[in-house]
């Protein structure tokens, strides 16, 4: 007889295993781990082991992103640019975009240049965001 968080292939489903694994990010997001902060978030943003909330991912990300953690930077202007779990703000989104893309997240080096290139939260300066998409580039980011 299988366990009842077991497929049909007898491995335990995903869902199960997501379950247990945002449970452990929780635990460590509780007592400030940014990199388990980051994982909650995503596990919100997707709906994985939890009920998909953008406001909630929003909180994780902020807070692993006010202690510095580049992707929680990126992922919480993708947040602001697209008005996900928050007001949408776009000048909010270069911010962290910004933050992210000067300590080398080059998704957030890619997210700034467009930013720059459309002239949205910055004035429109397509030198700037050529600077940004080399620095992409020599970060080896593969749409650089």
């Amino acid at each position: 007889r299988k366990a009842a968080a077991e497929g049909p292939d007898g491995f335990q489903d995903e869902s199960h295993t997501d379950q247990v694994t945002t449970r452990w990010y929780k635990q460590a997001s509780e007592q400030g781990d940014a990199q388990a902060q980051f994982n909650l978030g995503s596990m919100y943003e997707q709906g994985r082991g939890v009920p998909k909330s953008d406001k909630d991912a929003v909180m994780w990300y902020s807070k692993a992103a006010e202690q510095g953690d580049a992707g929680s930077q990126n992922n919480l202007g993708a947040m602001y640019e697209k008005g996900r779990g928050v007001e949408k703000s776009e000048k909010e989104a270069v911010k962290w975009f910004r933050k992210s893309a000067e300590q080398g997240h080059s998704g957030a080096q890619i997210n700034l240049a467009f930013m720059y290139m459309a002239g949205r939260g910055v004035s429109h300066n397509p030198q700037v965001a050529l600077i940004w998409l080399q620095k992409a580039a020599t970060s080896g980011h593969d749409h650089a």
